[in-house]
């Protein structure tokens, strides 16, 4: 009876320690050297096809520039002197929910349509995105803006939540809620096309093995 009762006990730590070691997304490309840290490490320079986690921060410098996917095919390029965190990736029955924070700097983010939702964190703000296209960026005051690119993303402080469209700005400060307006294809921000990648194929595996863990990604691209 006790050799089962540990043999139990042995597979939940298995199946705890199996799916806190799930990853949340991989590195795809880089632009000069930007930073990696987890959560039980320190600062590292980040690698091309070096998984990320939970709790996983990054940073970029004068220099440099980064690009994350997600396991649900979201992603991410952080500008320069961008301070990123990935705060919580669930799998829920359909699609994942991902958590994530920008303290300060500038991000690009692409999450396809389907089940599941991506929170962009700031400071002072959230945008909510579901099937959108869009920048974000956040002042060292926490001051962040907002820019929809294709789709559309609610915008919330603690004051109020907007939705904003496809071509329209919005604006939020730690005393104003967000406003929105209108902004020109030719002012729309284009540094993020440094760091596109165009696959020849519409889909592509990523092996990985961490902490004895093996596994594949599978990432599944679709051109506009």
């Amino acid at each position: 009876m006790k050799q089962i009762f540990l043999v139990f006990i042995m597979l939940l730590i298995f199946c705890f320690v199996a799916n806190a070691l799930e990853p949340a997304g991989t590195i795809t490309k880089i632009i000069g050297e930007p930073k990696l840290k987890s959560t039980t490490g320190d600062w590292k320079t980040a690698t091309k096809g070096k998984m990320v986690y939970d709790g996983d921060q990054l940073q970029t410098g004068a220099n440099s520039k980064i690009e994350i996917v997600f396991v649900d095919g979201t992603a991410l390029r952080l500008n320069r002197n961008s301070n990123f965190t990935i705060t919580q990736t669930a799998k829920l029955k359909a699609g994942y929910a991902t958590k994530t924070r920008l303290d300060n700097g500038q991000l690009w983010f692409n999450r396809p349509k389907g089940p599941g939702q991506l929170n962009l964190e700031t400071p002072v703000a959230v945008a909510a995105v579901k099937g959108t296209q869009g920048d974000l960026q956040v002042g060292n005051n926490g001051d962040t803006t907002l820019i929809v690119l294709d789709g559309q993303v609610e915008f919330s402080s603690a004051l109020v939540a907007v939705l904003v469209n496809e071509l329209q700005r919005a604006i939020a400060t730690q005393k104003t809620p967000p406003v929105v307006d209108s902004i020109k294809k030719e002012n729309l921000p284009t540094w993020q096309k440094e760091l596109a990648i165009e696959p020849a194929s519409k889909k592509v595996t990523i092996d990985y093995r961490d902490g004895g863990q093996t596994g594949q990604i599978i990432l599944n691209y679709k051109k506009k």
